[in-house]
């Protein structure tokens, strides 16, 4: 059986595990009832959670982009001669 995490206090690393999934359904939506009951927890939580959107939206447009061709064939390259010399 799962130990559930005693929510007593709204911490900052309750508030992220909320935030980022990392609690079971009954710890959630303890929690979220916590959030509801609590005008300045609601702000709280409101903020880290617009603050880690921002986050992860950050170098987004980078990991869209292609790998540009310079390190493709440098990385060929690389594999080709670590294949080449393992043979020897």
């Amino acid at each position: 059986m799962n130990e559930v995490r005693p929510l007593l206090t709204p911490s900052d690393d309750n508030i992220h595990a909320f935030l980022d999934g990392r609690l079971s359904a009954r710890e959630a939506a303890a929690f979220a009832a916590h959030v509801a009951a609590d005008p300045g927890l609601r702000r709280k939580v409101a903020a880290l959670w617009l603050t880690n959107q921002m986050i992860r939206g950050l170098g987004q447009n980078i990991l869209d982009e292609p790998v540009p061709d310079r390190l493709t064939d440098t990385l060929r390259s690389c594999a080709a001669a670590a294949g080449s010399s393992s043979k020897a």
